[in-house]
């Protein structure tokens, strides 16, 4: 009730848009990397995607990742592979976010 009092609908969905094509972005900058590759179909805000190696190369760079401060990423493990778990969350996103982040690490 709350979140519909705050955005309304058309803002609720707009919010969602947003969200869902932030992270269609950041699968393409993602795909375009041969180092990486995506796990899931990105329909919404989520993109899980995993470096070409191993678990712990997976498990280190997630570490490297959070460790900086910019963003907080959660892994999981997908058919016993562990992956990373990237989310657009942040209320006011925008482009430059993802590719403000995805420059400054090197990716």
């Amino acid at each position: 009730w709350f979140v519909l009092r705050r955005y309304g609908i058309q803002g609720l969905q707009a919010y969602i848009r947003n969200h869902c094509r932030l992270a269609k972005r950041f699968e393409g900058l993602i795909r375009k990397d041969d180092r990486f590759q995506v796990i899931n179909d990105v329909k919404l805000g989520l993109v899980c995607f995993r470096l070409n190696g191993t678990d712990r190369l997976n498990q280190d760079l997630l570490a490297n990742i959070n460790t900086s401060g910019k963003l907080h990423i959660i892994p999981s493990m997908v058919k016993g592979q562990y992956i990373i778990r990237f989310c657009v969350t942040a209320e006011h996103a925008k482009d430059e976010d993802i590719g403000q982040y995805l420059d400054s690490t090197g990716q």
